[in-house]
């Protein structure tokens, strides 16, 4: 998936195999990524993981990402600011996971 779409406030650039989904719950924005690589049929059941997914959104949303893998412990990610903008280089969804920002997005960070 190369972005959202090109007229969005995020984007994300990861292969056509990882579904993203955007959320805004309790004025916050949430992505909940699903990893479908290599997955085939009575063959293949754990998906390959996809890495160095790019994860940009507006900086009002803050510079840092929590980061929620599927059975697996949160981490921080630091963004890298441009502009009022800010890039997450997320290193790697193995089944899926759910990333969050630190500010509800009302004002800038």
């Amino acid at each position: 998936m190369r972005s959202l779409n090109s007229a969005a406030d995020f984007s994300v650039q990861a292969s056509p195999d990882i579904a993203v989904y955007v959320a805004t719950v309790q004025h916050r924005t949430y992505w909940y990524f699903a990893n479908f690589k290599g997955l085939q049929k009575d063959a293949a059941t754990v998906p390959v993981p996809e890495r160095n997914i790019v994860l940009e959104a507006p900086l009002r949303g803050g510079t840092n990402l929590h980061l929620l893998p599927f059975l697996g412990t949160a981490t921080t990610l630091h963004g890298t600011v441009s502009g009022d903008r800010v890039k997450f280089n997320i290193p790697r969804i193995d089944r899926g996971a759910v990333a969050w920002t630190d500010h509800d997005g009302s004002t800038p960070q």
